[in-house]
């Protein structure tokens, strides 16, 4: 899916990353991360981003939608194990 740019506020991945919860130690997750999801992407999935004059958007309902696409596949992956035992 894309991001309706229209009906989604884009979001520079520096504001959107303030969004995220804070991970082990305290540490906050890098903006460097939200560029690799975009990029790379994680276990087939990758970030939705819209790129305006040089800069990298986002939304909230695209960083929602990569990490519903994370937990349903990990999900997928747990229930794949468990039927293979």
């Amino acid at each position: 899916m894309q991001i309706l740019t229209n009906n989604e506020e884009l979001l520079a991945l520096s504001d959107l990353v303030a969004d995220l919860p804070v991970g082990p130690g305290g540490r906050k997750t890098s903006v460097r991360s939200l560029f690799r999801w975009a990029s790379v992407g994680v276990r087939g999935t990758k970030l939705e981003v819209v790129e305006v004059g040089g800069r990298v958007y986002s939304s909230h309902q695209a960083l929602r939608r990569f990490l519903e696409s994370l937990v349903a596949k990990r999900e997928q992956r747990h229930a794949a194990v468990a039927a293979a035992v």
